[in-house]
């Protein structure tokens, strides 16, 4: 269930993002941590980081979301980079 969770929040995340202008795989956080050297993003990137530090206890969230999507772990497993699986065996 707590997986389910989170990829829910991931799936309201990367809507918000794409409402917004940005990539449709990206989530908010990622975005505000990429694009953190522009003002707007830049302040949206510490109220977020602020918010997930008072409530969830977590430091660095921008910057650890950034890096998840660099990794790929908003995405099935088949479709990480690391995957031995390369190409679906059955289309």
């Amino acid at each position: 269930m707590a997986n389910y969770l989170i990829q829910l929040i991931v799936a309201i995340d990367q809507l918000f993002n794409a409402l917004t202008g940005g990539w449709a795989d990206e989530t908010f956080s990622s975005r505000c941590y990429r694009l953190r050297a522009q003002k707007r993003f830049n302040v949206c990137m510490v109220v977020i980081d602020w918010v997930a530090k008072t409530i969830f206890r977590q430091q660095g969230h921008c910057l650890q979301e950034y890096r998840n999507e660099w990794r790929g772990l908003h995405v099935a497993p088949e479709f990480r980079r690391d995957s031995e699986l390369k190409t679906p065996t059955r289309l």
